[in-house]
């Protein structure tokens, strides 16, 4: 999304300096734009793009982590740096230097909304530029804009799998894989009756044949339009509720109050069966010729890597 977003910065008055020479820096996520010549014709709006170098992370998907930025810093050079992560949901808990600053999305959007608001402007095909591509590491996809669908953020980044089991270079294409998403209300049952009251989101995972429970943070609204992959190898409701049981029940561990030593007593997952809800879940993945292993996916959450002979599409 570099590119694109270059020009949209150019589009809203942005003029980059000619002859600055890019700080030295090993490649990585994170791409030197340039810096902004003082005659940029920019509201005050995009006023903090003055004076530092600016970064963007290399594409929106999946976002950047803290490990990231860490191993950045190592190689950046003392001065000003702006980082615009236009893939993370929410700020990263990593500590910066005297002179480095990060924008997020949401931040760049106010920047670019009080740049409008204060007369500035933005030329329609750099808008529509930036609506209708996005990054997804690799290859470009569409946005639909207040779609229902829910997805989730990759956890692996393909050309780091790749490289490390030798191919690198490979061309990847990404994917949406469909999956099922549970959210359940109910209990934790007691070995004397208690109770406490929870909530779950769970993904059902026919690709990987398996259920992991998920956090709501890991939710990921509006995800990329990509092509979609169908798994119709989804548990019937009553194996999927068995499953379910076995993967939200706990063994916690209790103080023996005489003697000393501990047991584990067991707490039974219950659900309210008129609280329970399924949906389409979209997981991100790659797709591609990989060398040894023919025509697979690779898994955006695990980076495991499924053939697609295999499979039942």
């Amino acid at each position: 999304m570099s590119q694109p977003l270059t020009k949209l910065l150019e589009r809203c008055g942005i003029i980059w300096q000619q002859h600055a020479s890019q700080p030295q820096s090993n490649p990585g996520p994170l791409l030197w734009l340039g810096r902004v010549c003082e005659s940029s014709r920019i509201e005050r709006g995009l006023g903090p793009l003055l004076g530092p170098d600016i970064w963007c992370s290399e594409g929106e998907w999946p976002g950047l982590t803290p490990a990231d930025i860490e191993t950045w810093l190592v190689d950046a050079i003392p001065g000003e740096h702006l980082l615009i992560l236009h893939g993370n949901k929410s700020p990263l808990q990593v500590s910066l230097p005297f002179g480095v600053e990060i924008i997020y999305r949401s931040d760049l959007a106010s920047m670019l909304g009080e740049h409008l608001l204060e007369g500035g402007e933005v030329g329609v095909e750099s808008f529509q530029e930036n609506i209708t591509k996005a990054s997804y590491d690799s290859g470009e996809s569409a946005i639909q804009l207040g779609r229902n669908e829910l997805g989730l953020e990759p956890k692996v980044r393909p050309q780091q799998i790749l490289e490390r089991l030798g191919f690198s270079g490979l061309g990847l294409r990404p994917v949406h894989l469909q999956a099922k998403l549970w959210h359940l209300s109910g209990c934790l049952v007691g070995p004397d009756g208690e109770k406490e009251e929870r909530e779950w989101l769970v993904l059902e995972d026919p690709w990987r044949q398996e259920m992991v429970e998920i956090m709501e943070q890991e939710l990921l609204d509006n995800p990329p339009d990509l092509q979609l992959l169908e798994n119709t190898s989804t548990y019937a409701d009553s194996m999927a509720k068995s499953k379910l049981i076995e993967l939200l029940s706990q063994r916690r561990t209790f103080e023996l109050e005489s003697g000393g030593g501990s047991v584990l007593k067991r707490w039974f997952a219950e659900f309210k069966e008129n609280l329970t809800h399924t949906r389409k879940i979209l997981v991100p993945a790659w797709i591609g010729d990989i060398p040894g292993h023919g025509e697979s996916i690779l898994h955006g959450l695990d980076a495991s890597l499924i053939s697609l002979s295999k499979t039942t599409l």
